[in-house]
């Protein structure tokens, strides 16, 4: 699961822990990661695992609704300062 390519059954008991990462049928498309695929963003998960007990994150697209996906980090940073957004991160800047 690699590229998000599958859709998996999600657990009973995990169902309220991720529950913005389910479709209407209770499965997620997960983006497994490795040390081996993606060190970073592993080492990432690791550390948010350490902090919440849960061992993944959602990615989603952004931009506003109706309107095509941010395509450059100038798009993206007005659409950080026009929503109010807690926070915007672009490779490894905050």
């Amino acid at each position: 699961a690699q590229y998000m390519i599958i859709a998996f059954n999600v657990k009973n008991e995990k169902l309220k822990i991720i529950p913005s990462a389910l479709h209407i049928d209770n499965t997620t498309r997960p983006h497994v990661c490795t040390q081996k695929n993606n060190l970073e963003l592993h080492k990432l998960l690791n550390e948010f695992n350490k902090i919440t007990g849960v061992a993944c994150l959602l990615n989603t697209s952004m931009n506003k609704r109706g309107e095509p996906i941010i395509e450059s980090p100038e798009q993206a940073y007005e659409l950080f300062c026009e929503k109010n957004y807690d926070a915007l991160f672009l490779q490894n800047c905050m």
